[in-house]
């Protein structure tokens, strides 16, 4: 129990949406060839990419210091 909460605890500072595209990618990717999963994969990263988050992970990431996510 404690490793699946210690699992669950390192998504707790990700972005809600950006999870959700990742969760959704895996799911329906699993029962495709594999050409469509990745066609699947790069169309739901394509959308995270135009989030706010996405910027604000960005922002973060250059300027050294930890994002503040606000599932956008």
């Amino acid at each position: 129990m404690e490793a699946g909460i210690g699992f669950a605890r390192e998504f707790t500072g990700y972005s809600l949406p950006v999870l959700s595209f990742a969760r959704d990618a895996v799911k329906r990717a699993l029962d495709v060839p594999i050409h469509e999963g990745l066609k699947i994969e790069a169309d739901l990263s394509t959308l995270a990419f135009q989030t706010k988050d996405a910027a604000e992970g960005t922002a973060a990431f250059e300027e050294k210091r930890k994002p503040r996510f606000t599932d956008e």
